[in-house]
């Protein structure tokens, strides 16, 4: 006599727990394309098997991070220089100034260091190295006036708020920074990092440094 699984009988109740198998389910979540997500459901009956074990586990290839992170990180590294960039305020009537403008410069190259291997940070990296460059070459000295102080500290917050830095945002930063009055233009003085072309998430191809 067959048993009944969907409606058992109280008597049937336990030769069905004895019957029943035990259902084991992988689910493995694949992170190594970046650009791609996806979602995986499963639906069981329980009253079909004695016992359901489910493992799920997350796997990743070295070397590549979710965007979602890698904007989390960025947002961290340019609100330290956010900051930096506030506190030269109050250090405008210094005689060596540049000692303020120069922990900036490092922090910049830290961050473009960070996110140098992420493609979708292509319009970040455009963006800070024209503010890293304002510094270069006794740019530092501009710095003590307000508005420059001021589009830049705009820009790096514009960059902080986007959810993706977009060519546009790049595009806005060279604006802000030119009517301020401030060369944008590459250093010899730079961090000592070749020289390079390097085609941007804004889809042009620019000669930088970094």
């Amino acid at each position: 006599m067959a048993l009944n699984l969907q409606n058992p009988r109280p008597h049937d109740r336990d030769r069905i727990t004895d019957s029943l198998p035990i259902s084991v389910v992988d689910i493995t979540h694949d992170l190594s394309d970046i650009h791609t997500s996806a979602a995986q459901s499963i639906s069981m009956d329980p009253r079909l098997y004695d016992r359901i074990q489910i493992t799920s586990r997350v796997v990743n290839v070295p070397g590549k991070r979710s965007p979602a992170f890698v904007a989390a990180k960025r947002r961290e590294l340019l609100i330290g220089i956010l900051e930096l960039f506030r506190c030269m305020g109050k250090q405008v009537d210094r005689l060596d100034f540049q000692m303020i403008a120069y922990p900036i410069v490092q922090k910049i190259n830290a961050a473009l260091d960070y996110l140098q291997q992420d493609f979708e940070e292509g319009n970040t990296r455009e963006a800070l190295r024209r503010v890293r460059n304002t510094l270069m070459n006794g740019g530092w000295e501009e710095f003590r006036r307000a508005e420059a102080r001021g589009a830049a500290e705009a820009t790096v917050l514009a960059l902080i708020h986007a959810e993706t830095v977009t060519p546009e945002i790049a595009d806005a930063a060279f604006n802000r920074l030119f009517d301020a009055g401030l060369t944008q233009v590459p250093s010899h003085f730079d961090d000592g990092d070749a020289v390079a072309d390097e085609e941007d998430a804004g889809g042009k191809t620019t000669k930088t440094s970094n």
